[in-house]
């Protein structure tokens, strides 16, 4: 379920980085995504095992879906 998020998110970072010319934008939000991957890992790993991995891999795919497409829309 979290690679689709990952496939959509596509098209939106290829428009972050090339269109727009803000790769340094893109490394912010990859960060991010970084960063609740290991808070959400540590937290829900110990409760759940590999779901808990699983749900947190999934949050970090719909916040690079979400803030991707957010920012594409707010430069309309």
């Amino acid at each position: 379920l979290g690679s689709i998020f990952l496939i959509l998110s596509v098209p939106a970072t290829t428009f972050i980085i090339y269109f727009l010319s803000k790769p340094q934008i893109y490394t912010l939000i990859t960060l991010i995504q970084v960063l609740l991957i290991l808070f959400l890992g540590f937290v829900l790993i110990v409760n759940f095992g590999a779901i808990g991995a699983s749900i947190a891999f999934l949050v970090s795919q719909v916040w690079l879906f979400l803030a991707s497409f957010a920012l594409i829309f707010k430069r309309k």
